[in-house]
């Protein structure tokens, strides 16, 4: 299958005339996507892979919620009924317009569809006391409403799994780059996943969850976002706190020297006068390197809200 997705691509490529053009290929993270894309690059010497960062933190919520499926399970029962009898829905419509709020809709999550489970959860929320007085005309429902404790635990997921949701919405634009600021969203996952929050959190073991599943994936993604968080003036100060300045700029440094290996021409504005380079040739005097990345990292920093693309 891996093979086959493989040729595929190359087949288009090659139809279009840009396979020595592509350098990029973003795919989910299903194993034959990642596998025709290793096929890939060993055909296209520049070709380089990207997982979907969204698609990572959609799993790593899966792995979280997995904890407490039994608890979900019920929610999505009661929403299912509800969902299905017209005269329900109305009687939750006639509540809205006596409370003189818009009525919101219940919705059914979907596995194929981010976020679909925390939007599930948190209309719930909303709704909880109007879908309660249901009970007293519909008594059946009680086998499906959810307890107090569970409600509190649903309380508790909508406020956590907003982060996620808003992290989904932001990876996913097409107005403005995301590579660079993807790595600020995973810094702030990561630090809020290892943030200890005591043995009474309700949300512990789905909290220790996620954050097993968000490390299987974390420095891989830090990886492949390093060298466009180091080249945007926004974040570069930002990002690398837990890491040398050795460690920051290599990176780009074996980058730089990979690409003269290969022949690519590395664009210099400075021109050196012949008769200083015979002088330099010949003269014993050590200079010092003159190293761009380097002045690069030590250059002052931008506001944060400059856009890059204006």
């Amino acid at each position: 299958m891996s093979q086959a997705i493989a040729n595929e691509i190359f087949n288009i490529l090659v139809e279009f005339d840009i396979e020595t053009k592509t350098i990029v290929m973003r795919t989910d993270n299903g194993s034959n996507m990642v596998a025709s894309a290793n096929i890939l690059k060993s055909r296209l010497n520049t070709f380089t892979h990207y997982r979907c960062i969204a698609h990572v933190l959609n799993l790593v919520v899966a792995a979280g919620l997995g904890v407490v499926n039994l608890q979900i399970k019920k929610l999505r029962k009661l929403i299912k009924v509800i969902q299905k009898l017209t005269k329900l829905l109305g009687e939750l419509e006639n509540l809205a317009k006596l409370d003189k709020i818009k009525f919101l809709r219940p919705i059914l999550d979907c596995k194929t569809r981010w976020n679909s489970t925390y939007k599930m959860i948190s209309h719930a929320c909303v709704l909880k006391e109007n879908m309660q007085m249901l009970l007293v005309k519909n008594p059946y429902l009680t086998n499906f409403f959810p307890n107090e404790d569970e409600w509190e635990l649903f309380k508790d997921l909508d406020q956590f799994l907003q982060q996620f949701n808003e992290a989904t919405i932001e990876l996913s634009s097409q107005k403005y780059p995301t590579i660079a600021h993807s790595r600020i969203i995973l810094i702030a996952i990561k630090n809020d996943l290892e943030t200890n929050k005591g043995d009474e959190y309700l949300l512990k073991d789905v909290a220790d969850a996620m954050l097993e599943k968000f490390n299987n994936y974390y420095e891989m993604l830090e990886n492949s976002s390093h060298i466009a968080t180091f080249l945007d003036l926004r974040y570069k100060k930002y990002c690398f706190l837990t890491m040398s300045e050795h460690e920051i700029q290599l990176p780009i440094q074996n980058q730089l020297q990979q690409k003269q290996q290969l022949g690519d021409p590395i664009i210099s504005i400075k021109k050196t006068s012949s008769f200083l380079k015979k002088l330099k040739e010949t003269s014993t005097i050590i200079t010092p390197i003159d190293d761009e990345v380097h002045k690069y990292w030590i250059s002052a920093k931008v506001n944060k809200d400059v856009k890059p693309l204006d």
